[in-house]
């Protein structure tokens, strides 16, 4: 039969091999866990173990033989259980491996951040498992615990500021428009006539009885 040789290149190339794999299936980057796995194994130990040794010499008893002892050490091998500790990679919650790197598998909407344990921690304003529901009407903040209310207008779900409607102003939205002006945040001045009254809303002429007119001219 035919001998097989491995030759010092086909090693080296065996060796490359196994280092490329190994290095394919390392997670790196952030996001990583890891946890220890304890297996117990047994193994073969060498150990130095006294044999005593027995000779007999020359002396002055009768019989003229006396006995000496001396101790040798021998190799000797045994078996030990021992434990083995091995260290285990892995993505942490909420991330999956791709391409040999964690990447987000939950995505948190509107600005929320994924934690280590894998939740979305949700920016104010905002709750759900992936922060995709603003804060109910009169609450806002962080976990949207705060409380607020205004009159013609909406909460601002991340600060708490009423954001009024056409026509009214103030820090509750409980105020018309001063005179004169109309629409959001009353930033409109109105065109009628001195004594006609401007729709705070959208700038539109309210005519007295008997006068009609975009901007209250014309006697009916």
């Amino acid at each position: 039969m035919g001998q097989f040789f491995i030759t010092p290149q086909y090693k080296i190339i065996i060796f490359t091999l196994f280092i490329v794999s190994i290095l394919a299936t390392e997670l790196t980057g952030p996001n990583i866990c890891s946890r220890e796995e304890k297996t117990d194994h047994t193994v073969w130990v060498s150990y130095s173990r006294p044999q005593h040794i027995r000779t007999v010499t020359w002396c002055f008893n009768v019989p003229p033989r006396c006995s000496t002892y001396r101790t040798l050490y021998v190799t000797a091998y045994k078996q030990e259980v021992r434990q083995k500790v091995n260290v285990t990679k892995y993505c942490c919650d909420g991330y999956e491996e791709k391409d040999g790197i964690c990447v987000q598998s939950i995505k948190c909407e509107n600005n929320g951040t994924l934690t280590e344990n894998g939740t979305c921690l949700c920016s104010p304003g905002y709750l759900g498992q992936f922060c995709e529901k603003k804060c109910p009407i009169g609450s806002y903040g962080l976990n949207c615990a705060k409380k607020c209310h205004c009159y013609h207008g909406t909460c601002n779900v991340a600060t708490g500021i009423c954001e009024c409607f056409a026509g009214f102003t103030g820090e509750k939205c409980d105020d018309e428009c001063p005179r004169n002006t109309f629409g959001v945040d009353c930033h409109y001045t109105c065109n009628c006539s001195s004594q006609a009254k401007c729709n705070p809303e959208d700038g539109s002429c309210l005519c007295p009885p008997g006068f009609m007119g975009d901007k209250f001219v014309t006697l009916i």
